[in-house]
């Protein structure tokens, strides 16, 4: 058990990308039994380039038997890592079949699940019926739940999942949160589903820049312990406005080339021959050589992009602050 437990820290420290996470070695910790060994190995495939992906995380969103977190967590892995691609068939029908209206007399976890599937088909849902990536079911599919839900008016238990089902249908709320609005809401943030939130390619794609235990990007700082510092209010100000209070090792820069080329991005390091390698606002890193840069300059404005929110639902934002309010 202790080895097991080993392997999973370690797992979460190792980039999705690294090529000795294979299919084989992934999908042998997939079918461990140590539950956080294989919660860690669903966490590592939903970034993971290879192929057989969907293959091995279709199987543990589809079993009923598992801890609805833990399936949650693979149907969010179903999602494309590339908003272009399209989904494929067997991917497109698990996560329609999970895409349903729960009745009064069944548990959360089926609007959990239904959450987290509006979630992963959210770009299918978006495209346009001239766009290689439409898909008529998903369309169809999306419709009628959100005539069942009555998303105008969805009941308190369904908030959550009408505002994903709106948001999909391309009814996305442009207005601001407030702070205040995060302690008078109608039903409890799920840190849970903020984690996912977080690390879902679909939404605001927190994971691109910043790290939460070793998994996540670089360019944005580590938000591992940031509940230590900030409180709920702070966190909420952190998104709605980035850059009210910037610190200074995050301060973004325009460099202009000698080409005239104006590239920003936030200083990640600075080679003895002068080269800069910097940070972009979707996580990307790329150098610039000393020989190119004509200027530099800082920036007022944070890298962190603005409107950030309008990337979220309501039930979105408020579990995604419910979930940092746990880092400490």
């Amino acid at each position: 058990k202790r080895s097991a437990s080993l392997r999973a820290t370690a797992l979460r420290m190792l980039p999705p990308t690294w090529k000795e996470l294979d299919a084989k070695l992934l999908g042998e910790m997939v079918a461990s039994k140590d539950e956080s060994l294989r919660r860690e190995a669903v966490r590592t495939l939903q970034h993971s380039p290879i192929l057989e992906r969907d293959e091995l995380l279709r199987p543990i969103a589809a079993d009923e038997s598992l801890d609805v977190n833990l399936r949650a967590d693979a149907v969010a892995g179903l999602a494309p890592v590339d908003h272009h691609a399209k989904l494929n068939d067997a991917t497109r029908d698990l996560l329609l079949k999970l895409l349903r209206h729960p009745k009064s007399s069944e548990t959360s976890d089926v609007s959990t699940l239904a959450v987290e599937a509006v979630r992963s088909l959210r770009g299918t849902a978006m495209a346009k019926p001239d766009q290689p990536t439409y898909d008529a079911k998903v369309a169809d599919s999306m419709k009628r739940l959100a005539a069942e839900l009555k998303i105008e008016e969805p009941e308190d238990s369904r908030r959550a999942l009408g505002e994903a089902v709106a948001f999909a249908l391309g009814k996305r709320s442009t207005e601001k949160p407030s702070v205040d609005q995060l302690s008078t809401i109608d039903h409890q943030p799920s840190a849970e589903a903020g984690r996912r939130v977080f690390f879902n390619a679909n939404s605001a794609g927190c994971f691109k820049c910043h790290t939460v235990g070793g998994r996540g990007g670089q360019v944005g700082p580590d938000l591992t312990v940031i509940a230590r510092t900030m409180d709920r209010q702070k966190l909420a100000e952190s998104i709605l406005e980035p850059s009210k209070e910037i610190s200074p090792q995050f301060t973004t820069w325009a460099v202009e080339t000698t080409s005239g080329k104006v590239l920003t991005g936030m200083l990640l390091g600075e080679e003895l021959n002068g080269d800069l390698r910097l940070g972009d606002n979707s996580g990307k890193v790329f150098f610039i050589p000393f020989k190119d840069i004509e200027s530099r300059q800082p920036l007022k404005s944070s890298i962190m992009p603005e409107k950030l929110h309008e990337q979220l639902t309501p039930s979105e934002f408020r579990d995604l602050i419910a979930y940092l309010e746990t880092l400490k």
